[in-house]
């Protein structure tokens, strides 16, 4: 009968596993054990193991001979791990490997680390790597009166000051996607680090103490992208407990620093190891000597994912030289936009970066594991530390960068870019969601069959449901990571001065189509707007809670500037309709009424509404949407946000929001600027409350610069003032057959009452003249600062940084992509640039950039997007 070794042998030569050349028989090998070796592995029996022998090897072997194997560790002069208790195996989430021992375990990431004895056992009953203390980032160090482990999130102590207790301690320090923006003369004020002291008996100067005795002479900050290094002390006379629950303890201690920060400068907090230096905190704190002037940028949807690094390789090697040339790969572009973001901060143009939301495309990739987490993969961008995977090399940032989440950030699992769901009884929906990857229907169904491993493009209905499934509030952990690694928060402000940053978290998809009941009530009408949304491709977000509605009136009672984030708009026209009548300055300086414009405008977006019968006729001066103006007022919508003012946007507190901002509700005044993406479209306009009417009033127009080409608008070939009839059509049907795109030309020569021309090639043009009351008119502070009083707030749509418009259709939209760079001088937003993608591709290439304050501007000018 084969010995438990021998078996063992068996097993993993039976599944392929290279044991190398036999160094020894089995053997006794004291403490009651037995092993065999062999030049790749050592398989060990001992009665612990029940029946099955064990085997340790690679890099894991050698770090466990290293602390003596099973047997006494010469250095210590005890056994600190036994015999192993399991083979070489996954951890718990796929991060690395790990073999796990009687008194410990020996984790492959940093070149092997170990934890053992009571910390260890402590270490299990919380959880192990999957605990609130995560993985250990070094091996115990030893203290005169005790041991120490230190682990991603925090530690766990045995000592003298525990009274022989393992006690449990959390790190609190800034994140990546939250870092602390800090004034360097107010910094040793700020109590920037807080610890939790789990379940232990302990004071404020038990806790100084041990911060001392763990932290000091090992803590410093570092410069990001950088070698310079300033030692971070703490005093235990200094330490405070700033909140107390019946098993948790926080302390708060400031941070006394060995040397000068510098000015504009991002740092790294690390711990120093004896072996190793290990970054606990990149990207956690931004110094700036003031916060009166001030260059900030606004990005969102980038849409990260890891799988669209390897599409291009795949067109590649299918030949698919269209593919290889036309596909946008959204990493790449968050790349480049890294690059740009370093230059400008190196020249002075750049301090901070507000993304809102859409951070990734979905949380994992198929397999859930650490190295298929989205998070992880946008995290590694930041860091510069995914290499060169498609086109464009990845520096590490080296700006501060302020995160919240969006709709698919709480979406757990990928799409495919073109599928088929299988409907029984009914017909197949066809999706297709490659247009923003700029493929062709063709390319996505190749690169979901054989790249993507779905031969048949079809999916049945619970797949489909799979794929938009969000993980509302993180329930099932889906975004742990996220929250562990990059911002601690859902929605936070940040003080910058007196200036007030505010990120509101997108949340998930209102009322989506999650369930064959959910379908089924659609059909029925009994689903509201916000499904409809939903199912036409342009998802509310669930919208705002108390809390941070909350926040919002705390800053609008506060002096200096409200600057507020969320992924999702708070109003969006229906289907993205941005046509060229809605704006102010169009409306007002034309003394005949838009009444038929208006009229077209309205059926184009609800036909049914203005039909007279099922089929067969419509009116257009029918009296529908009475909200929407058919004057020339300056404004073009009046109500409370809602009638065909509501897609794609934050549901609820919607109204309670925009009376909020406008200074009329909860708050002495208005806010300045609100940013927000999802919609992936660049669109600027204000809100204004009405006291005759108690209502509010919607204004479009380029506030912040003119365009020198804009979204197309479209024309209703059809009778606007009075009955048509439409003999066997519905009235959708009818809109659409006679809906034409019309574009958009801006020019000084456009008379007040243009029409639409048709010119060449069928083809129909209007002229509009330009707004000439941009901020970036404005010559100094003064008029910035009167300009902001009479137009805040500004609600600003910003186009996606990841996906494109589908750049390879017919009726190509010009491209938005990109960011905005804005500028703060004497406590007033004073320049708002939007910069294309094209444009920082330009810049990039330029090899001598000229890093003064307008650089930004003229990028956009010489790529022919934007004029002053």
């Amino acid at each position: 009968m084969p010995t438990p070794i021998q078996t063992k042998v068996q097993q993993l030569q039976h599944a392929g596993f290279d044991l190398g050349n036999q160094i020894t028989n089995e053997t006794d090998c004291g403490y009651g054990g037995r092993q065999q070796q062999f030049s790749n592995a050592t398989i060990y029996y001992h009665a612990v193991m029940g029946n099955a022998a064990h085997e340790v090897h690679g890099g894991i072997r050698t770090k466990y001979l290293s602390l003596g194997g099973h047997e006494i560790n010469p250095a210590t002069g005890n056994r600190p791990l036994g015999f192993p208790l399991t083979d070489e195996m996954d951890s718990k989430n796929y991060r690395c490997r790990v073999s796990r021992f009687e008194w410990g375990a020996i984790y492959w990431t940093h070149g092997g680390v170990v934890v053992y004895g009571d910390i260890y056992k402590k270490y299990q009953q919380l959880g192990e790597e999957k605990s609130i203390m995560g993985y250990p980032i070094a091996d115990p160090v030893l203290l005169p009166q005790g041991m120490v482990s230190f682990f991603e999130y925090g530690l766990l102590y045995v000592g003298d000051k525990s009274h022989g207790q393992v006690l449990e301690m959390r790190f609190q320090f800034p994140l990546l996607g939250h870092p602390w923006m800090i004034n360097a003369g107010q910094f040793p004020d700020n109590d920037v680090i807080r610890f939790n002291f789990f379940r232990a008996l302990i004071n404020p100067n038990i806790a100084g103490h041990l911060l001392e005795t763990l932290f000091n002479g090992r803590i410093f900050l570092k410069e990001t992208a950088g070698t310079a290094e300033i030692p971070i002390s703490f005093d235990f006379t200094k330490v405070k407990e700033v909140a107390s629950l019946p098993d948790v303890h926080t302390y708060s201690s400031p941070m006394q620093l060995g040397g000068q920060v510098k000015n504009k400068q991002l740092y790294d907090i690390i711990l120093k190891f004896p072996n190793r230096t290990h970054i606990i905190a990149p990207h956690a704190i931004y110094f700036r000597e003031q916060w009166n002037d001030f260059r900030f940028a606004h990005i969102t949807d980038t849409h990260i994912s890891r799988r669209v690094d390897g599409f291009r390789k795949f067109f590649r090697d299918k030949t698919m030289e269209d593919a290889v040339r036309n596909f946008n790969n959204f990493n790449d572009n968050f790349r480049e936009f890294i690059q740009y973001a370093n230059r400008m901060h190196r020249a002075g143009n750049l301090d901070f970066i507000m993304l809102t939301g859409d951070v990734v495309d979905y949380c994992f990739e198929a397999g859930r594991g650490y190295h298929q987490d989205n998070f992880v993969y946008f995290e590694n961008i930041v860091r510069g530390l995914t290499g060169k995977p498609d086109q464009v090399d990845n520096q590490e940032l080296t700006v501060p960068i302020l995160t919240s989440l969006g709709n698919h950030d709480y979406r757990v699992d990928p799409y495919y870019p073109l599928f088929t769901i299988d409907i029984p009884a009914a017909s197949d929906k066809t999706m297709e969601q490659y247009s923003s990857m700029n493929l062709t229907k063709s390319e996505a169904d190749i690169t979901t069959r054989q790249h993507l491993g779905l031969p048949g493009a079809k999916v049945d209905r619970d797949q489909a449901y799979a794929m938009i499934a969000p993980d509302r509030d993180n329930n099932k952990g889906n975004l742990d990571h996220y929250f562990r690694h990059i911002c601690r928060e859902t929605s936070y402000t940040v003080e910058l001065g007196e200036h007030q940053v505010i990120m509101i978290d997108g949340k998930w998809d209102a009322e989506p189509l999650e369930s064959d009941t959910d379908v089924i009530l659609y059909k029925l009408g009994r689903k509201g707007e916000a499904t409809d949304n939903f199912a036409s491709g342009s998802p509310d977000a669930e919208g705002f809670n108390g809390q941070e509605l909350s926040m919002v009136s705390r800053a609008l009672q506060k002096n200096g500037l409200v600057i507020i984030g969320m992924h999702a708009p708070v109003i969006n026209p229906k289907h993205n309709d941005f046509s060229w009548f809605l704006r102010e300055y169009v409306r007002s300086a034309n003394p005949a009424p838009y009444a038929n414009e208006m009229r077209k405008y309205l059926f184009r977006i609800d036909p049914n509404a203005f039909a007279t019968s099922s089929t067969g006729a419509i009116d257009l001066t029918r009296n529908v949407h009475p909200g929407w103006s058919r004057t020339n007022s300056f404004w073009f919508h009046e109500g409370n946000g809602g009638d065909l003012l509501d897609y794609g946007v934050m549901r609820n507190g919607q109204l309670n929001f925009l009376k909020m901002i406008t200074g009329v509700e909860n708050s002495p005044r208005a806010a300045d600027l609100v940013l927000s993406g999802h919609v992936h479209k660049n669109w600027e306009c204000r809100c204004i409350w009405d006291a005759g009417s108690q209502k509010l009033r919607f204004s479009h127009e380029f506030f912040t610069e003119n365009p020198e080409q804009y979204y197309h608008s479209y024309d209703t070939n059809i009778k606007p003032d009075g009955p048509v009839n439409i003999p066997g059509l519905l009235a959708d049907e009818y809109a659409a057959a006679q809906k034409r795109i019309l574009h958009v030309e801006l020019s000084e020569n456009a008379a007040v009452n243009e029409q639409p021309e048709l010119r060449s090639s069928n083809v129909w043009y209007i002229k509009a003249k330009p707004y000439p009351y941009t901020l970036h008119a404005q010559p100094n502070i003064a008029h910035a600062k009167q300009w902001w009083l009479n137009l805040r707030p500004l609600l600003v749509q910003t186009a996606a940084l990841g996906p494109s418009e589908w750049l390879r259709s017919p009726e190509r939209q010009p491209d938005f992509r990109g960011c905005r760079m804005m500028a703060v001088d004497g406590g007033a937003i004073t320049k708002i640039h939007y910069v294309t993608h094209d444009a920082i591709q330009k810049e990039l290439s330029n090899t001598h950039p000229t890093g003064d304050d307008h650089a930004p501007l003229r990028d956009v000018r010489d790529a022919g997007v934007f004029r002053g």
